[in-house]
C-alpha cells in the first residue's frame, strides 16, 4: 500500500518524460548538424584575425566579441578531406565544427559542392569554397 503513491509518482514521470521528448523531437532535430566548418582561427583582436589570414588565406567573420577565420563550409566528405589534407600539407591546425544549415543554404551548398568536387585544378578548388563563405556568412 504504501509503494502505490511512489509507484503512481513514477509512472506519471514517465508519461511527462514521453510527452515532452516526442514534442521536441522536431526541435532536437533541427540542431543536428548537417555540415561542417573548418576553422583555423579565433581572435579578440581583428588586427590579428587580418594578419593570420592575410599570411594563410580564409575569410573571416565576426562572431560576438571574436573574429573566427574559416576555410571553408562543406558537407561531402570528399571535399572535406580534400581541405583538411591541404591544411595539413601547409601546416596550418584547422578546427571542424559542426553547422546546422537551413534546407535553402543546404541545397545551395550541395549543388555547389558539386562543381567544387569536379573542378580539377586544386587552386581553383580552394578559392571556390573560400568565395561560398563570402556568399554565405551569415550561416556560420
Amino acid at each position: 500500500m504504501k509503494n502505490i503513491p511512489i509507484a503512481v509518482a513514477f509512472l506519471a514521470s514517465i508519461g511527462c518524460s514521453y510527452i515532452l521528448l516526442s514534442n521536441n523531437k522536431q526541435d532536437m532535430n533541427d540542431y543536428q548538424s548537417n555540415a561542417v566548418g573548418i576553422q583555423i582561427g579565433v581572435f579578440k583582436n581583428l588586427d590579428n584575425a587580418e594578419y593570420l589570414q592575410n599570411r594563410l588565406g580564409g575569410y573571416i567573420i565576426k562572431d560576438n566579441d571574436v573574429y573566427r577565420i574559416y576555410y571553408g563550409i562543406l558537407k561531402n566528405y570528399d571535399n572535406i578531406s580534400f581541405i583538411t589534407n591541404y591544411l595539413k600539407n601547409m601546416g596550418i591546425s584547422y578546427y571542424l565544427s559542426d553547422m546546422n544549415l537551413k534546407d535553402d543554404v543546404l541545397n545551395a551548398l550541395t549543388t555547389y559542392e558539386e562543381k567544387v568536387y569536379k573542378e580539377k585544378s586544386d587552386e581553383t578548388r580552394l578559392q571556390m569554397i573560400l568565395d561560398f563563405i563570402k556568399n554565405y556568412e551569415e550561416v556560420i
